[in-house]
């Protein structure tokens, strides 16, 4: 119910689930009519689960919604735009007829669920979300992918961007590209790809809300990106590595490709590090104060915090 946010301003809600682009790309022909991709039994089952929430939030009828505190704030969309290969012939033009065709109503030719049929303040928009590599600016270019994907959109977006903290190493490197964990305090890639967001946000007029991903670093994530991904069990959805866990860190294999040969660790994906050992869980932020514009204190450094 309403009151059960507590006086809480809630901006807007989602589900913990995306398409997978990297599959269902190769699907998705020159429009919407000629496109393979709702065929696939994968997709089938998402847009059917998508179609049932949305009739449980807007019933559309004297019944009533079953969550009315959602039923007046916008969805948002979850899709990991990390997904898409590079190496798809015509990678660009397919997400883009992709982007259409999910935003198009089904009576005009396209793939449109009943989310998108909502209107004013519960209007629901897209959730890109992007892995940013190590070298991003030779291997993915954060600013001109989100650029490119703005141009296409019907509906407004919110843009998740996670960047990883690992750096070129020389000795003990953790992985075959030498890469190794930053310990050190910086603001500037996180920055940068806010800086990107409201860049591209003020030159096309359809980003509603950047978010980082994420808060600290999740040793159980696996490879996956910030959203499970629609796959036709809940065995192929895990995506976890075969070594590493809380105690034990994916250092050596945990990883996938993006954009033109970049490689992201998305457990090492946090702005905050995260360590255990034995009974004690430590936190440590990876950037100070002034990322978020204060004013110099002292070192302008955020402690190291533990707890048992």
């Amino acid at each position: 119910s309403a009151g059960a946010l507590s006086g809480v301003q809630m901006a807007a809600w989602t589900i913990d689930l995306s398409l997978d682009l990297k599959w269902l790309l190769p699907l998705v022909g020159n429009d919407c009519s000629t496109s393979k991709i709702t065929e696939d039994e994968s997709f089938q089952k998402y847009i059917r689960l998508l179609n049932s929430i949305h009739r449980w939030v807007h019933p559309g009828s004297v019944n009533g919604s079953v969550a009315p505190a959602l039923a007046e704030r916008p969805f948002l969309l979850p899709l990991d735009i990390s997904r898409v290969s590079w190496y798809e012939p015509e990678f660009q033009k397919r997400l883009n007829t992709f982007i259409q065709c999910m935003s198009t109503d089904a009576t005009e030719g396209g793939w449109s669920t009943t989310v998108f049929t909502a209107s004013g303040t519960s209007r629901a928009k897209w959730l890109l979300s992007f892995a940013v590599p190590v070298d991003q600016y030779a291997t993915y270019n954060f600013y001109y992918q989100l650029r490119n994907i703005t141009s296409t959109l019907r509906e407004n977006a919110v843009i998740m961007a996670g960047t990883q903290a690992l750096e070129r190493g020389g000795m003990n490197p953790i992985n075959s590209v030498n890469l190794r964990e930053q310990h050190e305090t910086d603001n500037t890639k996180y920055q940068d790809l806010y800086k990107d967001y409201d860049a591209v946000r003020v030159s096309s007029g359809k980003l509603d809300g950047f978010i980082y991903d994420e808060w600290s670093d999740d040793w159980d994530r696996g490879s996956r990106g910030p959203f499970y991904l629609a796959k036709d069990t809940l065995e192929q959805m895990k995506q976890q590595c075969m070594d590493g866990g809380r105690f034990s860190h994916d250092i050596k294999g945990c990883s996938r490709d993006v954009g033109n040969n970049g490689q992201v660790y998305p457990e090492y994906f946090g702005m905050s590090s995260t360590t255990s050992q034995v009974f004690t869980h430590c936190v440590e932020p990876r950037f100070n104060q002034s990322i978020f514009g204060e004013a110099a204190r002292g070192t302008n450094v955020i402690a190291k915090h533990c707890a048992e």
